[in-house]
């Protein structure tokens, strides 16, 4: 019987790794915030706000990649290496924040990291 106790808690745990890992996707950051995983898992909190970081940060690049399209060829072809390198960068970091999260470690992005917004949005400080 222990043995199928020790199973079931680890696919429990096991569930909520893979919530935490799909919240740190951009796009699926709120699935935690569906499933009431984001309540009881610290790991799943921090990969909430950092998905929503990285999605604020794409958008960001994505609003600079039009702006660049407005530029002259010469310039513009420039832009788009650094917004390239720029985005597989971020690329990267969401791969290794999924893989952290996933092993029940928190992992907080480069220089925006340390922002918390759904403390702001509660109005905890």
């Amino acid at each position: 019987m222990s043995e199928e106790v020790t199973t079931q808690q680890q696919e429990t745990g096991s569930e909520k790794n893979v919530m935490a890992c799909l919240a740190f996707c951009p796009a699926l950051f709120f699935i935690p915030f569906l499933t009431n995983d984001a309540k009881n898992n610290e790991v799943a909190q921090n990969s909430m706000n950092q998905g929503l970081l990285g999605l604020i940060v794409l958008i960001c690049v994505n609003l600079l990649n039009t702006v660049v399209g407005l530029l002259p060829y010469s310039i513009m072809r420039i832009a788009n290496i650094i917004i390239v390198v720029l985005s597989l960068c971020i690329l990267g970091l969401i791969i290794v924040g999924m893989v952290r999260a996933y092993n029940n470690k928190i992992f907080k992005l480069p220089i925006i990291g340390n922002i918390d917004i759904f403390k702001k949005i509660k109005g905890e400080n």
